[in-house]
């Protein structure tokens, strides 16, 4: 399947690979432990070579940290398995001045050098959306300014996609 670089695909189920379907479960049963523990339902789990290399979920209220994202998660998990030996780690403390950073240059080389990613996006597309519904109707007791919900209702309508729940053809089905 093509995809234009830095635009997401929407890959309909009858050609998604197993494989992928595994790796988003996995994150979804990610999200569905941060749901659990009160946070937004988002898992993430990194793939390479067909194995899975880090799994983080959402921890931000847990942990009374916003940083805490699934992503930052899994990615500090990444960090911890890498040896300070390691060539690809890149973490010795820069003196010099910051525009003469070399952990900054290699960035900026790298990112000249490996064009972003193609995205593909749809798989297990319900099961994302609904656990992110469950979400929005619980009450976030941490939040600033803790909002009621208690007269929401759970809508197990969804539209296909690229059809928007806010459209004005579809209002009359949720």
């Amino acid at each position: 399947m093509a995809a234009t670089v830095g635009c997401a695909v929407y890959v309909p189920r009858e050609e998604q690979s197993e494989e992928d379907l595994t790796w988003m479960q996995i994150a979804l049963d990610m999200a569905q432990d941060a749901f659990d523990h009160g946070e937004v339902p988002v898992g993430c789990v990194f793939v390479q070579d067909s194995r899975a290399i880090a799994k983080g979920r959402n921890r931000t209220n847990e942990l009374l940290n916003a940083t805490r994202h699934a992503e930052l998660e899994a990615i500090d998990e990444i960090l911890q398995d890498q040896s300070p030996s390691d060539p690809d780690f890149g973490t010795r403390p820069h003196d010099g001045p910051p525009g003469d950073n070399p952990m900054l240059r290699t960035t900026l080389e790298y990112l000249r050098n490996n064009p972003p990613y193609a995205s593909f996006g749809g798989y297990r597309r319900e099961d994302a959306i609904m656990i992110l519904r469950q979400f929005y109707l619980t009450e976030n007791t941490k939040a600033p300014k803790p909002k009621t919900k208690a007269r929401r209702v759970l809508k197990t309508s969804i539209n296909p996609p690229g059809v928007s729940m806010h459209s004005p053809s579809t209002a009359s089905h949720d």
